[in-house]
């Protein structure tokens, strides 16, 4: 059974996968889970994800989350930050790049403010961010990772 703030993180990332999808044919998920996050698969690349949650310090994070074996993951994260301005000229802003020495993953993210205590407004707010954002992502990321897949 899930908690209350589960059971809030449940509602708003299943109405946001709900409209990803029906709105905007970015995924196929159906059923969001009582956790601050939710992981969309890229379908761009194995392994690699785009990413919503709420993250500590009443922040909300949209980001690409790269998560295969060690040497690909790291080798995926390279081709991808040598083209770092290219990437974020189209993208609209900077971007936060994290490549941590100690763990599998690599993500390239961006943030603001938001956490699922806040009221309907702040929430909306958070809704409508994480759906710009998420697609922004697709669309910049996507056709990158596509060709980098086989290579």
């Amino acid at each position: 059974m899930a908690t209350r703030r589960g059971e809030a993180y449940r509602r708003f990332f299943q109405r946001l996968i709900d409209e990803l999808r029906e709105g905007h044919g970015f995924t196929r998920a159906r059923v969001a889970q009582p956790r601050n996050f939710h992981h969309f698969a890229s379908g761009d690349a194995p392994g690699v994800y785009y990413d919503a949650f709420f993250a500590a310090g009443g922040r909300a994070v949209a980001s690409v989350l790269i998560r295969r074996g060690w040497e690909d993951t790291r080798r995926i994260y390279g081709r991808l930050e040598r083209d770092k301005a290219g990437i974020e000229s189209e993208f609209g802003s900077r971007l936060r790049w994290s490549n941590p020495r100690d763990v599998r993953a690599c993500s390239i993210g961006v943030g603001r403010a938001g956490s699922i205590e806040g009221d309907a407004q702040t929430l909306e707010e958070s809704h409508a961010w994480f759906v710009e954002n998420l697609l922004r992502f697709k669309r910049v990321f996507g056709p990158r990772l596509r060709s980098l897949k086989d290579g």
